[in-house]
């Protein structure tokens, strides 16, 4: 009897493993967190669906911009922020994920914003993302 629940018990973590390490839309959101809070514009276009990274990489280079000092005042005011606090701490969380097919997804997030004085953002956002080669990015169109 205890070699059939220990064997039981080892299946269901395989399984449990195995859900677990297949990767999901929502994995993205983490990538792009980090990439954002450490200023490194690489590590954003990274996130990106493998044919516009090419695209964006290149601008980057060409544009020289080492980090995301560069880039996030006119993300700030495309995003209509007229908070200019510098860049704040940015927290992406998931709200829903709604499959359109088995490769591509629309991804629901809040997006939280801490300034260094202590002024907030806070607002719900969505984007497309793909998955290619098991991994997902976020959709360009």
């Amino acid at each position: 009897m205890k070699k059939v629940i220990t064997i039981l018990v080892v299946m269901v973590l395989s399984i449990s493993l195995v859900a677990c390490s297949e990767p999901k839309p929502a994995d993205v959101l983490d990538k792009l967190e980090t990439a954002y809070n450490k200023q490194d514009i690489y590590a954003i276009i990274e996130c990106y669906e493998p044919n516009v990274k090419k695209f964006l990489s290149g601008a980057a280079s060409l544009a020289g911009m080492a980090g995301l000092t560069d880039v996030l005042p006119l993300l700030s005011t495309a995003l209509g922020s007229e908070l200019d606090m510098g860049f704040g701490k940015i927290t992406l969380t998931e709200i829903s994920t709604e499959m359109i097919d088995k490769s591509t997804a629309m991804l629901y997030y809040n997006v939280s914003i801490v300034y260094s004085d202590g002024q907030t953002a806070n607002f719900d956002s969505s984007g497309k993302v793909v998955k290619v080669d098991k991994e997902w990015y976020i959709a360009a169109f």
